[in-house]
Formats: C-alpha cells, sequence, structure tokens
C-alpha cells in the first residue's frame, strides 16, 4: 500500500508538563488529526527503538567520539542531536512521516520549543520541512508554578504519566522548582516571539480548559485544520498530581519564589 501523501501538517506546540500528551492522545482519538507523539525527543526509549528498526540516524563524528568516550568510561554522555548527522536525522523524520499521518492526509508532531530549536531551526529546517500547510495548536497551563512541580516531581520518579508505574521517591526540592519555572516561563516566551517574528497564529489552548471540556479543545484544533468535528472519547490517561503536589505549590508560593 501506498503511503498516504501529507497535505497538511498539525504541529502541537509545547513546553514540558504543559498536558500535551493528553493533547496528542486526544488528537489521535479522532483518526483525521494525524497521529501526533513526541517524536523529536532524542533521549527516549520511544526514540531509541524507532532509530534501531528504522536504522537512522546514523552518528556523526562528535557521536562516534561520544560512543568512544562511552565504551572507554562506562560512562554515558547526555544525548546531543549533532552526536547524529543532520542529512540522517532528516531522513529519519521522513521515515517516521507515514507512521504519524492519518488517511486523509494530516501529519502530526508534538515538539517541544528546545527540540525545536535544536534540531531544526539552528540546522536551517523549520516545520516547512513537510512541504504542506501548517496548522500549530500551542498549549500552555495557567498555573505555571504547578507545572515546575509537576516536572520535577516527573523527573525524580520517573514517571510521567499515568501509564507509567515510576520508581523512587518525590522529595521537596524548592530550587529545583524554581530552576523549572525559569526554563519553562523561557520557552513560552521563546514560542511567542518565535510566533510573532514569523506572523503565525496558532491555535491557543491551556491545559486547565482541556482537562474541562475536551471536546471543545480538540473542536478548535480541528476547526483550524478545516477537518470535520468528530466525537472524542473520554481520555484514558489520568492526571498524576496528588496532595503532594498540592503540598509542595503552598510551600513554594509561600517561599515567594513564585
Amino acid at each position: 500500500m501506498a503511503d498516504t501523501p501529507v497535505a497538511k501538517t498539525l504541529i502541537i506546540a509545547s513546553v514540558q508538563r504543559s498536558g500535551s500528551t493528553l493533547l496528542s492522545s486526544l488528537l489521535r482519538s479522532t483518526g483525521t488529526a494525524g497521529r501526533p507523539m513526541e517524536m523529536m525527543n532524542i533521549h527516549t526509549k520511544l526514540f531509541t527503538d524507532t532509530r534501531a528498526r528504522l536504522g537512522v540516524p546514523t552518528l556523526s563524528t562528535v557521536g562516534y567520539g561520544a560512543a568512544a568516550f562511552r565504551k572507554l568510561t562506562r560512562r554515558e554522555l547526555p544525548r546531543d542531536i549533532r552526536h547524529f548527522t543532520h542529512e540522517s536525522y532528516l531522513e529519519f523524520l521522513r521515515r517516521i512521516t507515514p507512521e504519524h499521518t492519518t488517511p486523509n492526509g494530516v501529519f502530526g508532531m508534538k515538539i517541544h520549543w528546545t527540540q525545536y530549536r535544536d534540531n531544526l531551526l539552528q540546522r536551517g529546517d523549520d516545520a516547512g520541512f513537510w512541504r504542506a500547510p501548517v496548522t500549530w495548536a500551542l498549549i500552555r497551563r495557567d498555573n505555571d508554578v504547578r507545572q515546575a512541580i509537576s516536572f520535577v516531581k516527573a523527573q525524580q520518579t520517573h514517571r510521567w504519566h499515568s501509564d507509567m508505574t515510576g520508581q523512587g521517591e518525590a522529595t521537596y526540592d524548592e530550587q529545583a522548582i524554581a530552576n523549572a519555572l525559569v526554563e519553562i516561563r523561557r520557552n513560552y516566551a521563546d514560542w511567542d516571539e518565535y510566533f510573532a517574528d514569523t506572523g503565525i497564529e496558532p491555535v491557543r489552548l491551556t491545559y486547565e480548559s482541556l482537562v474541562a471540556d475536551p471536546q471543545s479543545s480538540i473542536d478548535r484544533v480541528l476547526d483550524a485544520l478545516g477537518e470535520p468535528r468528530v466525537p472524542v472519547p473520554p481520555p484514558t490517561m489520568r492526571p498524576v498530581s496528588d496532595a503532594v503536589n498540592d503540598e509542595w505549590e503552598t510551600r513554594f508560593r509561600l517561599s515567594g519564589c513564585a
């Protein structure tokens, strides 16, 4: 069967712990909004497994050096996009495109700002890589303190969504939360600057409105795509926040760091 050509591109512009995973899963459930996933995250098992299956991207000179360092010292260097040749990384994007395109020709991708900046913009590419009109959906949280807390807690417990068991204990770390909050706000400012510079007006969604009324949020994205509205099933993902998040938020706000 021939691959479905890409007629439209949907990009979910996000920052860590913004609700983008929930948004992506709901959009995938429509069957008409592409199959957005965080395929540009080179630090995940998903990327590693996909790379092993496809054989791309291949290592660059820097990547071979990192591999030699790992073999010599038995220490793992942080993975960097420079560890792969640019052309083979673009080939990776081309090869995964059919897997994330629905039969109506919509290709979907979820991208955090740092991934878009490092993996495409700084290497001379952008969302026009797929050579199709792009619809952008920017998701953010009204309560970015909770977003920072969610990020720190997920880092500590290795539980990034409700389907994961996780491991380790969550320990309040005021400085880590403050650092995460600065990074989150900086990344959103970078998205806003990019959209202003390029004249793009994305569909602007919030995590809070998505949770309160998933159908309305998905309808807005489908409308922007020019695709018919379809009912979305109840989310299968559950919030991972609990009393610990509540306690940390109270402590952090009382500290004056918010």
